[in-house]
């Protein structure tokens, strides 16, 4: 996150954390969100851990927010962060498969230099 900052105050990037996959819906939901899905197409990222072990269903969180905010009309760049990248593929074919069907501007990191570099790109 340290090293995100430091990006972002060189790039104009700006990071808005979320702790729960609730909470990032809430803000999806929110004028704010709306906003963003509108028009910041091409400015706007989601970065997700796969894993947030307090939620149900916690191994596989990432993949149910990438399908949530599918959903709701968010069709921005993702990437999960996760330590498993087998698993975390069969989560996101498991709850947003056909929502990823001809998209290609997402990726699965398991290496932090890798995760910055999509990130920061």
């Amino acid at each position: 996150m340290e090293h995100l900052t430091r990006q972002g105050l060189q790039r104009n990037l700006r990071i808005i954390p979320k702790i729960s996959t609730d909470l990032a819906l809430v803000f999806a939901d929110s004028p704010f969100g709306e906003f963003i899905k509108k028009y910041m197409t091409k400015d706007f990222q989601i970065v997700t851990d796969m894993t947030r072990p307090d939620e149900k269903n916690g191994s596989e969180a990432g993949a149910i927010l990438v399908k949530e905010l599918r959903n709701r009309g968010f069709n921005h760049k993702f990437t999960v962060y996760t330590s498993n990248e087998s698993k975390a593929i069969t989560a996101l074919n498991k709850h947003a498969g056909n929502l990823l069907q001809g998209f290609s501007n997402y990726a699965v990191h398991t290496k932090p230099r890798e995760f910055l570099k999509f990130v920061c790109s």
